[in-house]
C-alpha cells in the first residue's frame, strides 16, 4: 500500500494489515528451496539432453570419424590409373593378396576371387592406440550397409580378427597380424565369388555404424592423405635414333602429363651392376610425361637396363 499520509489515508486500518500478512504468506507458500532449485535444473537438463537425442535420431545420428583414407569408392583416389590390379598396391592405401583381381568400375570396385579367398586391406597405423578399444566395421555394398562391432584385443593370440561384418560371398573385419604387428582393416572374398558394386567402408571408434549418415569424401581431401605415389619402370637398351638426341618411351601406369615427377634410379646393391646403372643414367637428360607414359631422351645409348622410381606429388 503506498497511499499512506494522503487524504482519509493517514493512519493503516485492520485490512491493510490483513493484506501485507497475506502476501508475506503467500510468498512463504511458493519461495523455492535449494533443494527444489536443483531438482528443477536435473529436470530441465535431462529434458534437452532427451529433446537432442530425439533431434539426432531424426537427422541422422552422429556421424563418427572414419579412420580409413580413400574409404568412397564412388570418388576414389587411383594414382597409378589402372582399371585392374591381380597383385601388390592397388588403388590408393589399398593393398590385394591372394588370387584374383581388383577391378575399378564407375563409382565403385568389384572383387574377384579366384584360387583362394582374396584380401583387400589398409593398414591401421598405430595400432597400439587402438589396444583395448570397441570398434565397429562396416561395408556398403549394392546400396545395402553390413557392420559388425567388437574390442580391439593385440594380446589376444596368434592373428586375432575383431568387429567382422559378414555379407554373402565374404566379409570385412579388423585383424591384427602379430608377426608384423600390422593392425588392418580388410575385405575377404571366398574362394571364386566375386562382389560387385562396393561403394563405402567405415572404420570408426564405438559399437554403432553411422556409415549411412556419412556425406560423400571430399577428393582433394583423400588425395592429401593418400601423399605421393612412387611409380617403378626399367629403361632397357632399345633406344630410337641414330645420333643424339635418343629418345625411348616407356609405359608408366598413373603418370599424367601435367605431372612434374622426381625420378632416379634404383640400385641392387651389387657395386659393378651399381657403377654401370650410374654411368648409364649419366647419359639422360630430359624425362616428358604423357598420359600413361614417360618419354626419355639420352645423350648415348646406355648398354644396361636402368631401372628408375618415379615419386610423383600432386
Amino acid at each position: 500500500k503506498t497511499n499512506w499520509g494522503r487524504p482519509g489515508q493517514t493512519v493503516p486500518v485492520a485490512d491493510d494489515f490483513n493484506r501485507i500478512e497475506g502476501n508475506i504468506q503467500h510468498l512463504q507458500d511458493t519461495k523455492e528451496t535449494p533443494a527444489g532449485a536443483q531438482a528443477k535444473a536435473e529436470a530441465a537438463a535431462a529434458a534437452a539432453v532427451a529433446a537432442h537425442n530425439t533431434n539426432v535420431a531424426a537427422h541422422g545420428g552422429i556421424r563418427g570419424k572414419n579412420l580409413l583414407i580413400n574409404w568412397d569408392f564412388r570418388n576414389l583416389v587411383n594414382q597409378r590409373g589402372q582399371t585392374e590390379y591381380t597383385s601388390g598396391y592397388t588403388i590408393d592405401r589399398w593393398r590385394k593378396e591372394g588370387f584374383g583381381i581388383v577391378r575399378i568400375k564407375n563409382g565403385s570396385i568389384e572383387l574377384e576371387s579366384t584360387n583362394n579367398p582374396l584380401a583387400f586391406w589398409q593398414a591401421i597405423e598405430n595400432p597400439q592406440l587402438y589396444d583395448g578399444k570397441t570398434v565397429t566395421v562396416s561395408v556398403e555394398i549394392g546400396g545395402q550397409i553390413y557392420s559388425g562391432t567388437g574390442v580391439i584385443n593385440l594380446g589376444q593370440g596368434t592373428n586375432p580378427t575383431f568387429a567382422t561384418a559378414n555379407f554373402s560371398g565374404g566379409y570385412a573385419q579388423i585383424e591384427y597380424v602379430t608377426a608384423t604387428q600390422l593392425l588392418r582393416f580388410r575385405f575377404v572374398i571366398n574362394t571364386g565369388r566375386t562382389i560387385s558394386n562396393i561403394t563405402r567402408a567405415k572404420l570408426e571408434l564405438g559399437s554403432v555404424s553411422t556409415l549411412a549418415y556419412d556425406p560423400p569424401a571430399i577428393y582433394s581431401e583423400q588425395l592429401a592423405f593418400c601423399g605421393p605415389v612412387i611409380l617403378t619402370a626399367t629403361l632397357d637398351t632399345t633406344w630410337s635414333g641414330t645420333s643424339a638426341p635418343y629418345t625411348k618411351t616407356v609405359t608408366v601406369n598413373g603418370i599424367q602429363s601435367s605431372d612434374t615427377p622426381i625420378i632416379d634410379v634404383v640400385m641392387s646393391g651389387t657395386y659393378s651392376t651399381d657403377e654401370a646403372r650410374i654411368e648409364a643414367w649419366g647419359y639422360i637428360y630430359r624425362a616428358v610425361c604423357n598420359n600413361g607414359s614417360i618419354t626419355f631422351y639420352a645423350t648415348e645409348k646406355p648398354t644396361v637396363d636402368i631401372p628408375i622410381q618415379i615419386k610423383v606429388v600432386r
